[in-house]
């Protein structure tokens, strides 16, 4: 009965024991489990982000020309020269700031088809020949049926003359003339280049990701190029891992239905992450390419060092040795169950985080040695357990600083041209919130009294950064003052530091305004330098984690995208010379505001100007002197028209103005106004006195006149009449009689 009472007693402490460590393997393994989860959803978040960020600058384009008016206009008539001229300007203005990109125009009338570079020259624009149905050209018809305006793909190009060819990825965007389909805009981008972007820094070991196209095929893999050929045409597979996971095809299959047929929207973000049954992976993701039908998939295996599986062994062991001491304590009851009952009563004081005394621990026999055996492995266990919550906070953060990049990245994709400043202020306000910074600035480069400075010119304060020494807008410093930033900027390095680690000539500097800490990461558009964004904490000293310094290098690739589009509008859209607008803006804004007088039955005018006798004060003077009156010219203009009246340079030394509104009769008045301002006073010029003149050609909308074309042309003639009539003349157009 003794032994029995014995044994029952030795039991019971191992019994306590294994339930423990039971309750530590579920513990454990259900932070693993969330762990894993987790991270293929940031996984898949963070390349679907990459893509996107990398996409952008390309969809923009394709959206710019796709809404073209005079690109449309030319697919509508095919063998106008006239409108080829005018849609080859709209092409070479929207891609001249564009690198490595593959531009191809299809009729769709005769499925004619146009290549377009930058380097072409207007004679060398010419049809290569017509798309055949099947094939390669089957993308045409593809993108003609698809539900969206746009499809994207990726296709070899055309071989060249030795038979090479290389990977695009393609959009094909359908253009639209009058409500009528009139042909289709290609973009291309190399594959390498955008393969590159998706799956930067992918680390593969235990990951894989595929980037999905509208349809769940398999375009990109993270592990190379997955190709099957149908009929010797090649086609892409699906997901490989779905056809062991049913569970996977369905999640795919149920995230493709938000598309309904159009584009992922904004807002969406990966759902929660799917368990797979089978295969080399545990879970999967996938995350929408917002603005496309494209998603991203990652699968995920193992989490880090602490793998669960081990854990049954674990106490497998343990129970063997705990058998093994009940079978040599039996010899010895009153020197093991004592000692045992204490260790088994200090077991039952173990807290949630496996704080507790342990009997024994101090003892150098046998119970010492289960006591240190119990306590090392429950230190081990708080040791993954604290390991594994730290990974999750990390997780957190990291998913935090994604969302906010994101968000970011939607506020800009989003923003219209007139909103495009205040969207670039509230971007920069989600990325100071989601670090707790206190400021958020954007200098720029300028070149002052012929140094280099950087000006700040954007500016993000928190509530404290409001109550510190104030940083104006406009405040400007030459590089010299700061010993190395130019040469270290234009290397491409930056600075993370808290203030009182920087030099002291720097400290001093940038401590007058109450910084405690700094990153400045440098900006560059098409390979220049153009300025540096910095972030600032003025109450702790830091230096930023990894993850938070590339959180703002992608917030400063989005920014300098934002100045990108204001530099391309506005050499695309502004003469150079005299400040105002060009002739293919005034087309197009004009072309515009016709249609919207014809819709309200409302008045419409132009005047065309001509400066007379122009080319001799080139020759006698000049080319210098000729500029400095185009600019005099212009001013005098500007100083009378209204500020929202549009005023362009058409070509030369011939103006153009659009009058909104004003009959015949108000415009021939203005020109009048306009003409007399001119000649009053002569043009001062390097000691020069230059009595200066022009004419004045004016025609407006008329019942049987409502082209533009029309109307420049008759402006135009009675321009000539004024010429013809002994210049410094205004002439009103008068239709001219009908012969008998």
């Amino acid at each position: 009965m003794a032994l029995l009472v014995g044994i029952v007693n030795l039991l019971i402490p191992a019994l306590i024991i294994g339930i423990i460590l039971i309750m530590g393997t579920i513990a454990a393994r259900n932070i693993a489990d969330d762990t894993a989860n987790r991270m293929s959803r940031q996984y898949a978040i963070e390349s679907a982000a990459n893509f996107q960020t990398f996409l952008n600058p390309h969809m923009r384009l394709m959206q710019q020309m796709a809404y073209s008016v005079p690109i449309a206009r030319w697919l509508a008539s095919e063998d106008d020269i006239t409108q080829r001229a005018y849609a080859f300007n709209s092409m070479m203005s929207y891609a001249a700031n564009i690198h490595h990109i593959y531009f191809m125009f299809t009729f769709y009338d005769t499925h004619k088809s146009y290549d377009f570079s930058p380097s072409l020259t207007f004679n060398e624009f010419e049809s290569w020949g017509h798309l055949v149905d099947g094939g390669t050209g089957r993308w045409f018809y593809n993108t003609l049926d698809a539900e969206a305006p746009f499809i994207i793909n990726i296709q070899r190009t055309r071989p060249d003359e030795y038979g090479n060819f290389d990977l695009y990825i393609w959009s094909n965007h359908r253009i639209y003339y009058q409500g009528q389909i009139a042909g289709v805009v290609t973009i291309g981008s190399p594959f390498a280049d955008i393969f590159n972007a998706a799956f930067y820094g992918f680390d593969i070991d235990g990951k894989r990701g595929y980037i999905l196209d509208q349809y769940g095929a398999v375009r990109m893999d993270s592990a190379g190029i997955l190709e099957t050929t149908v009929a010797g045409v090649p086609f892409p597979p699906t997901v490989p891992e779905a056809i062991d996971n049913p569970n996977l095809a369905y999640e795919i299959a149920n995230h493709l239905q938000r598309l309904q047929g159009g584009l992922f929207p904004l807002g969406i973000l990966s759902g929660e992450a799917v368990r797979l049954a089978a295969g080399d992976y545990y879970y999967a993701s996938i995350s929408p390419i917002i603005g496309t039908n494209w998603s991203v998939m990652v699968l995920s295996g193992s989490v880090g060092g602490f793998d669960v599986r081990f854990m049954p062994v674990i106490i497998v062991a343990f129970v063997l040795l705990v058998v093994f001491l009940i079978a040599a304590s039996l010899a010895s009851q009153r020197m093991i169950l004592n000692p045992l009952r204490k260790l088994a009563q200090s077991t039952n004081e173990i807290d949630e985080d496996f704080n507790t005394a342990i009997y024994g621990v101090e003892r150098a026999d046998i119970i010492g040695t289960l006591a240190t055996t119990i306590r090392s492995m429950l230190d081990k266990v708080k040791i993954s357990k604290n390991a594994m919550e730290q990974a999750q906070d990390e997780l957190r953060y990291r998913e935090k600083l994604l969302s906010a990049t994101n968000q970011a990245a939607e506020v800009l994709l989003a923003a219209k041209e007139e909103d495009t400043m205040s969207a670039l202020m509230y971007g920069m306000e989600i990325v100071g919130r989601c670090v707790n910074a206190d400021r958020v600035q954007i200098w720029r480069n300028e070149i002052v009294d012929g140094e280099l400075h950087f000006v700040m010119r954007y500016e993000w304060l928190s509530e404290i950064g409001e109550q510190k020494v104030e940083v104006p807008t406009g405040l400007k410093f030459p590089y010299k003052k700061v010993d190395g930033w130019l040469e270290m900027f234009l290397r491409g390095e930056g600075i993370n530091s808290p203030i009182s680690k920087l030099p002291p000539r720097d400290a001093a500097f940038l401590g007058y305004y109450e910084m405690v800490s700094i990153v400045c990461l440098p900006l560059f558009m098409d390979g220049e330098f153009i300025g540096f964004f910095s972030v600032d904490d003025c109450q702790f000293e830091k230096v930023y984690t990894d993850d938070e310094i590339n959180m703002f290098a992608s917030a400063g690739l989005m920014f300098t995208n934002v100045f990108n589009r204001s530099k391309q509008k506005e050499l695309a859209y502004t003469d150079s010379l005299t400040g105002v607008y060009n002739r293919r803006y005034f087309l197009e804004t004009a072309e515009i505001t016709l249609r919207r007088c014809i819709e309200e039955s409302s008045n419409f005018s132009l005047i065309m100007m001509d400066i007379d006798h122009f080319k001799s004060i080139n020759d006698r003077f000049g080319h210098a002197i000729g500029d400095e009156v185009l600019k005099i010219f212009t001013a005098r203009i500007r100083h009378v028209l209204k500020k929202d009246t549009l005023f362009a340079r058409y070509g030369g030394e011939e103006f153009a103005v659009e009058l909104e509104g004003v009959s015949q009769e108000n415009a021939v008045k203005t020109a009048l106004r306009l003409s007399q301002v001119i000649q009053d006073t002569p043009f001062q010029i390097d000691g020069l006195e230059l009595n200066v003149t022009a004419s004045f050609g004016v025609a407006s909308k008329t019942s049987v006149c409502t082209l533009l074309e029309k109307i420049i042309n008759n402006s135009d003639k009675a321009l000539y009449q004024a010429k013809s009539a002994g210049r410094n003349t205004v002439i009103g157009y008068t239709e001219e009689p009908e012969a008998n």
